[in-house]
């Protein structure tokens, strides 16, 4: 063992915690996804993302980009599974509320996507949400108590339907 024996303990210890460590780690596989909304709804940083009901990563990014006049609110996302997550190139994100006065977070929905895979670095159409933002409501509230008609249609004021998917294939 040599001079040092107890230095020679300490160093297979510690090499023996660090592979240990390193297998212990889940393998997750991130990807980046880009939207862009007419109004961002307060989302915040951190806002976890869902599919299909299920939390797949978080909101990394929500800033304006006054470049894009019709729908500057960007958001990025980082999906982070423990498996590969192959997410149409032609699905699409909305802002949904969880509950009535609940955080805003992005549900992206695959129902009717049929495309290849979105690539890491892609982007998402967007489309208004079909349930009233928490705005909405509380307008709607307002307008009761002041007598005034309450109307919770969607105004079609988020919709980005006719943004192109701009993925890298």
């Amino acid at each position: 063992m040599g001079k040092h024996p107890s230095l020679t303990i300490v160093i297979v210890a510690v090499a023996g915690a660090a592979i240990a460590l390193a297998l212990a780690r889940p393998v997750t596989h991130p990807q980046v996804i880009k939207c862009y909304f007419k109004d961002a709804q307060g989302l915040r940083l951190q806002a976890k993302v869902r599919l299909a009901g299920v939390e797949v990563g978080t909101v990394t990014s929500v800033r304006v980009v006054p470049e894009r006049h019709d729908y500057p609110a960007e958001v990025v996302m980082t999906l982070q599974t423990p498996y590969e997550l192959k997410v149409p190139d032609d699905a699409v994100v909305t802002l949904e509320s969880a509950g009535v006065l609940g955080e805003t977070f992005p549900q992206i929905n695959i129902g009717d996507a049929t495309g290849p895979p979105l690539r890491s670095g892609g982007e998402l159409k967007t489309r208004p949400s079909e349930n009233p933002t928490t705005e909405q409501l509380l307008q709607c509230f307002s307008n009761i108590v002041d007598h005034k008609p309450c109307d919770l249609r969607h105004k079609g004021d988020n919709a980005n339907e006719s943004a192109a998917v701009s993925s890298t294939k």
